[in-house]
């Protein structure tokens, strides 16, 4: 089922764009740079969890 599919996320403290742009393009579901909002990040991972169980 969806809900058993792994969320790929990608945290670093890398903001250009094009390396952002490669690991969307490359399958990960979210690209976190740091330093980060701890409670939009959690939001954007149920988000993620949350279409992947619809699909």
């Amino acid at each position: 089922s969806g809900g058993d599919q792994p969320i790929v996320v990608i945290c670093t403290t890398e903001s250009n764009i094009d390396h952002i742009s490669d690991a969307l393009h490359a399958g990960s579901d979210e690209y976190v740079v740091k330093p980060f909002n701890r409670d939009a990040v959690v939001a954007r991972f149920q988000d993620i969890r949350d279409s992947k169980i619809s699909d």
